[in-house]
């Protein structure tokens, strides 16, 4: 099971990386990333808690932060709403393996105009369209 998280946490964190996205609190608990989480305002009562401890047993470290957690729920637009189709995308090597598998139906007689429509779009007039120069000498001045 072990190997099993490590390969979820590599792919989240090649996936995070690629699109500069951040963990909250709560992401990191759901990941596996974290075991505790507090409120920022109970940190200086955590603090006083593991300062009055006169043991380093792990036990007692532990349900001195249970003592203080909170527990966490994910927002609606969490990465980790998505992990799957990372999962699913990651698990490629290259960028042609990974849109073949998101492509959906794999023929292209069951491809149908709505999805045509829904994939290649065109673009909005906030995006701006490529103009490539008219003339060679256009390209370098």
């Amino acid at each position: 099971m072990m190997e099993a998280i490590v390969r979820h946490i590599s792919i989240l964190g090649e996936y995070l990386g690629l699109i500069g996205e951040k963990l909250n609190g709560a992401e990191m608990i759901s990941c596996g990333l974290a075991i505790h989480y507090a409120h920022s305002s109970k940190l200086a009562l955590i603090e006083e808690q593991l300062g009055k401890l006169d043991t380093d047993d792990p036990s007692a470290i532990e349900t001195s932060l249970e003592k203080y957690s909170d527990l966490v729920y994910l927002d609606n637009i969490s990465v980790l709403h998505r992990i799957e189709i990372l999962d699913k995308c990651f698990s490629h090597d290259t960028v042609e393996e990974i849109i073949d598998s998101l492509w959906n139906p794999p023929r292209l007689e069951q491809v149908s105009k709505d999805m045509v429509e829904h994939y290649f779009s065109p673009l909005s007039k906030s995006e701006p369209e490529l103009e490539l120069p008219t003339e060679v000498r256009e390209a370098f001045t």
